[in-house]
């Protein structure tokens, strides 16, 4: 019941290129927890549990629905700063806002 991948970070920004692999990612994490994983090992972060995979669900479907409302690229680095403040990984946020919006 462990699956590694390589990043995942309950309450970390990821690197985030495009819609399309936003789905995917969600799809993916979906399909974690069907299989019931309950450890999943990284290389950016500390092991973590089912309750992590739930959470970060939450946190590509809300960054999803963010990134398809913004109108640019500080747009959507603020509303997700908004959404969630306690996030590490600022930098991976400002990649994906780079690799989402061309202004």
């Amino acid at each position: 019941n462990i699956v590694y991948r390589h990043m995942m970070g309950s309450k970390t920004h990821n690197i985030l290129p495009a819609i399309p692999y936003i789905e995917a990612e969600i799809a993916e994490l979906k399909g974690y927890q069907s299989k019931g994983y309950s450890l999943i090992l990284t290389s950016h972060n500390a092991p973590e549990g089912k309750e992590a995979v739930a959470e970060k669900i939450a946190y590509l479907e809300k960054v999803l629905e963010l990134a398809k409302n913004s109108k640019n690229r500080q747009e959507f680095i603020s509303a997700v700063k908004s959404a969630f403040p306690d996030y590490n990984g600022e930098a991976y946020l400002e990649m994906s806002a780079g690799a989402l919006f061309t202004e």
